[in-house]
């Protein structure tokens, strides 16, 4: 009497996935399951992409694009080395000449002089003499007192403010909303707002004077 064979299934056998390896006549690139494939594989490299800004050589004056957490670096131009560390400045600081392409704070409690301060943009609030060149931005906040030499790409006074320069500030464009009191040299334009009052007198290419503002100086050419 003849028995039936009995069923793979039943044996506990299971059928395996066909592996081809990478030496195998079909030339593949690695091990695939349940078939084959003849195109190459192609890996992508995912990029992280890190946030630039635009600085501005102090040595060479050219720009040019650095990652934006970085405190120092070098041009690629003239290869000056410099550092882009912001800096908050108290009284009794250290710190009296600075070249960065940071930007510097003078809070309001503080008290310094003989200062020779070289930044991108620079809040000064507080008391202070010296020299400073703010390569962008200059905000004169609150009481600020400044005697010496101010410059700046870009001037502005918050309303509110009331702010003395000694014996005058420079820059390409100036906003005011607050009072400024002290000589105001602009070589392109000079607004001031409703609320803003200028001091002293002003030689700039335009000068903007809003309904309300107070200008109580000589206008120079």
């Amino acid at each position: 009497m003849t028995h039936p064979e009995p069923s793979l299934s039943a044996s506990g056998y299971r059928p395996q996935p066909l592996l081809v390896q990478e030496d195998s006549c079909y030339g593949v690139e690695r091990v695939r399951e349940r078939g084959f494939s003849f195109a190459p594989q192609v890996h992508r490299e995912e990029r992280v992409k890190v946030p630039m800004r635009d600085v501005v050589c102090p040595v060479c004056g050219k720009s040019s694009q650095i990652p934006a957490a970085a405190l120092s670096a070098q041009c690629v131009h003239c290869r000056a080395h410099f550092e882009t560390t912001p800096y908050v400045l108290r009284s009794g600081t250290r710190h009296r000449i600075l070249r960065t392409l940071g930007n510097v704070v003078i809070p309001e409690d503080a008290e310094l002089s003989h200062l020779d301060i070289t930044c991108s943009d620079l809040v000064i609030s507080g008391k202070v003499s010296g020299r400073f060149c703010a390569a962008r931005r200059l905000e004169l906040r609150g009481r600020a007192r400044v005697t010496g030499e101010l410059s700046a790409d870009s001037l502005s006074v918050p309303s509110g403010a009331s702010v003395t320069v000694t014996p005058s500030v420079m820059s390409q464009n100036v906003e005011l909303r607050g009072e400024l009191r002290g000589r105001l040299i602009a070589k392109r334009q000079v607004h001031v707002y409703s609320s803003g009052r200028l001091l002293g007198d002003c030689r700039a290419e335009k000068l903007l004077l809003d309904p309300g503002a107070v200008h109580e100086g000589f206008l120079l050419k």
